[in-house]
């Protein structure tokens, strides 16, 4: 009898422990060796931790013959719960690209798998955690993870980085979350946690050191400048207060506190647009995107797209005027809105499923908090509220990561098991049935080659990439080549990793001309399965005209035509984005098509007025065209807007030299020279100056 107690004993302590580690590790999970270092090892890890529990869930339900469809029965959310996976999976099935809603993209990893590891995220939570001490013990860890985050932004805000992680948000302090508004975010949520522990501290210097940490984080949040996360703190620090302090007020006083409270929740969005109006058009780029959006959702309203998919279609619908409000280079995976970005990948059913979901949540706590509690009990309950309020108040203008992701659907799971009648106490039962243990054996096995498969490989396959660019930072490219290959390999459901693969493959025929046909088959190739993997990707037809473009130039590999089909496919699929129709313009340019060059390069500046790479294109093809007084409006715009660019200059120096303004073509000319030695063009315009003063 020893032997099972001992056993049983041993799977507690490890579920315990897996659960620290989910809370505490999440947040703070890097990966320094990886090309995305923030989001997708923090997926890896909390889907392997999460599946991991759940088997350890399964192996405690072996021991005590216990069903685990009854234990979830008892949950008022597992029907929410189970429709919403339901609708995943056929979302997922009927997507417009269904490996990637499965698995979900490269930057982002939120595909049917990590979604439904959240769900099930939720159930395990709801069975585990039955008393306040549970509960509390966990929290804390939760809370106490705030700690390294603060001091590594506050550290980030005076400028020391050691572990040299970029943003390109407006804040520098990110911590390890990546972007200074998903740490906003994130601390938003867990301020009233922190709250509730200062108000449960029994002595003094342990409620002073809470306090301090609670000041700590606002401090933080106001620096990351996250209009949404100020909000979201002024939302649940308030209904928090209300929820504690409210029973004590009079009626007339607890009404009108929440009558504010309402007032906030609703208006707060509206003042965060508002605020966003003053800095850098981010109002006007949320609502270009929300109009998107909402034209996608009117497509396909009940099957939507599937999970993580609105980077894939949005260039069908892209706003031109987007590039005003947040450059060229902004790249729209997410639509700034929890209920758009629910039916845009479920549809409405996903979105009526997940809105039951929450309601059903906010109803249980709601009956629980007005029933009597204990004190520590009740904070909890308040705290847990507040904090789910928060993260839904805070993605009405923004969108979840894997950390709130995981934060929001452990704390739902953590108030529904507090409402629940605590669990009689386990009894492992002495006899078990015959192969018990062989099950188990295989459960392990099962859950480490999902891991393995799942999680390992995509990981591994990312530090490869890795590896890669940085050999040919080197020049390598041998063994560059060789770890594209093997990231390849390990996880062939990504499209980036063949793009790169045939990038190598390029440079290697760019470095062995004698061997350059064997490369470049080789690399039309790689970017041809990673068309077949994502064949609506206008990006990934746009690299694929460029390498045909390129190949054809310069080793006689295909022809202009196959490059002008790529084009054509990728402007179907993105008729508003001005880079495509400058890659095209210019590849029509050098292969002397100017007229059709010139009408391509013509509706670039259209649709992006402020690219001055566009204007030098179209500057050359009008002055090849004979119409020199409109190449020269041209010109005089790149240098504008490119007042660093040699080509705009040697444009210019062209255009005076035709209308017979030689001294306004010498100065062009010398700047030319000055910012590009090299430039041919311009020394052809000085050395033509030179003869003429000469004669």
């Amino acid at each position: 009898m020893h032997q099972p107690i001992t056993v049983y004993s041993r799977l507690k302590t490890t579920q315990e422990v897996v659960w620290l580690l989910l809370v505490m590790l999440t947040p703070l999970w890097l990966n320094l060796w990886g090309q995305q270092p923030f989001e997708l090892p923090k997926v890896m890890l909390v889907r392997t931790l999460v599946w991991l529990l759940a088997g350890l869930f399964l192996a405690d339900a072996f021991l005590r013959c216990r069903s685990p469809w009854r234990i979830w029965a008892n949950n008022p959310l597992s029907g929410p719960v189970a429709l919403l996976a339901l609708v995943l999976l056929v979302t997922t099935v009927t997507a417009v690209n269904p490996r990637l809603s499965l698995w979900g993209s490269y930057e982002r990893s939120q595909g049917a798998v990590t979604l439904l590891t959240y769900l099930l995220l939720l159930l395990l939570a709801v069975d585990h955690f039955r008393t306040v001490w549970q509960a509390k013990r966990l929290l804390t860890a939760v809370v106490l993870t705030n700690i390294p985050l603060v001091l590594f932004g506050l550290a980030q805000a005076v400028g020391w980085n050691p572990f040299y992680l970029v943003s390109d948000a407006r804040s520098p302090v990110f911590a390890t979350l990546g972007r200074a508004n998903f740490l906003g975010a994130y601390l938003a949520m867990l301020v009233p946690l922190t709250a509730g522990f200062a108000l449960m501290a029994q002595q003094r210097r342990e409620r002073v050191a809470w306090y301090v940490l609670f000041v700590a984080e606002l401090g933080v949040i106001g620096l990351t400048l996250a209009r949404g996360a100020w909000l979201a703190t002024a939302v649940s620090l308030s209904l928090f207060t209300v929820l504690w302090w409210g029973r004590q007020l009079l009626r007339r006083w607890r009404r009108l506190a929440w009558s504010g409270l309402g007032l906030l929740s609703l208006s707060g969005p509206l003042a965060v647009l508002w605020l966003g109006q003053q800095q850098i058009d981010s109002t006007a780029a949320r609502l270009a995107i929300w109009q998107g959006t909402l034209k996608l959702i009117g497509e396909r309203p009940f099957l939507g797209y599937g999970a993580d998919s609105l980077g894939l279609i949005f260039p069908r619908v892209y706003p031109p005027e987007l590039v005003y409000y947040q450059g060229r280079d902004f790249f729209v995976d997410r639509a700034h809105n929890l209920f758009l970005d629910w039916t845009l990948m479920a549809g409405i059913p996903g979105l009526l499923a997940f809105s039951l979901l929450l309601f059903l949540f906010f109803l249980t706590m709601h009956r629980a908090l007005r029933q009597p509690q204990p004190a520590e009990k009740r904070i909890l309950l308040s705290a847990i509220v507040a904090a789910v309020v928060a993260n839904t108040i805070n993605n009405l203008v923004s969108f979840d990561v894997t950390p709130t992701a995981t934060a929001l659907w452990l704390l739902m799971g953590l108030g529904i098991a507090l409402t629940l009648p605590p669990r009689l106490p386990a009894v492992e039962i002495a006899k078990r049935p015959q192969g018990q243990w062989a099950l188990l054996g295989v459960l392990v096995a099962v859950w480490g080659i999902a891991v393995w498969q799942a999680n390992g490989r995509p990981l591994a396959a990312d530090v490869l990439a890795r590896q890669a660019n940085r050999l040919v930072q080197v020049d390598d490219v041998a063994q560059a080549t060789a770890a594209v290959e093997n990231a390849a390999a390990l996880w062939p459901a990504e499209p980036a990793h063949y793009l790169l693969l045939g990038q190598m493959y390029w440079r290697q025929a760019a470095a062995n001309p004698a061997e350059a046909s064997i490369w470049l088959t080789q690399a039309e190739a790689a970017m041809q399965t990673a068309l077949q993997l994502r064949p609506h990707d206008a990006f990934l037809w746009l690299h694929l005209a460029e390498f045909q473009a390129a190949a054809a130039r310069q080793f006689g590999y295909g022809t202009p035509a196959l490059a002008n089909e790529a084009y054509q496919r990728a402007l179907d699929l993105a008729p508003n984005h001005a880079i495509v129709y400058v890659a095209w313009g210019r590849a029509r340019l050098v292969n002397d098509d100017v007229a059709t060059a010139a009408a391509l390069l013509r509706q670039a500046v259209k649709l992006d007025a402020s690219s001055g790479e566009a204007y030098i294109h179209l500057g050359a093809a009008e002055l090849a065209l004979g119409r020199v007084a409109v190449a020269l409006a041209d010109y005089q715009e790149a240098v504008r807007l490119l007042p660093e660019s040699a080509a705009a200059y040697a444009g210019l120096a062209a255009c005076y030299w035709q209308l017979d303004q030689p001294e306004a073509a010498q100065q062009a000319a010398a700047e030319a020279l000055r910012l590009n030695p090299q430039n041919g063009q311009a020394t052809a315009v000085l050395l033509r100056g030179i003869i003429r003063k000469g004669r």
